[in-house]
């Protein structure tokens, strides 16, 4: 879907196949199970993973609407324009809960948002004495 060859595909499929892992702390050693999902944290390939993972969240906003989008590694930000704070507003909780739109895509996804990190910054041309 995002145009990346098949050879890359298959050959990070390949990587992360049958990959083990053992919790160990203190004099406790768990017994070796398998990872079936997940990146290795640090690996070269887990960043451009990720973002072809959630590039699909790029193409909730619709710029001819007043709408835009910034995406880095794991956050991303929403960002509309209008007239009024209100009109802002109604944008963003459109571009979250429209049919295609973030929690959409989150639900596809099985992932869950911080909402304790969601920020909301308000500015204007308008000069204020």
């Amino acid at each position: 879907m995002c145009g990346v060859p098949v050879e890359t595909t298959d050959g990070l499929r390949r990587h992360y196949a049958g990959r083990k892992t053992g919790i160990t702390f203190a004099d406790f050693m768990s017994e070796s199970f398998e990872v079936d999902n997940s990146l290795d944290q640090g690996n070269l390939f887990s960043g451009f993973a990720y973002l072809i993972y959630n590039s699909g969240l790029a193409g909730v906003p619709v710029v001819e609407k007043g709408e835009d989008g910034v995406m880095f590694v794991d956050d991303n930000t929403l960002i509309a324009t209008g007239y009024t704070f209100k009109a802002t507003h109604k944008k963003i909780l459109r571009m979250i809960a429209r049919e295609g739109g973030v929690d959409d895509w989150a639900h596809q996804h099985c992932a869950r948002f911080g909402i304790p990190k969601y920020q909301l910054l308000d500015t204007t041309r308008a000069r204020v004495p």
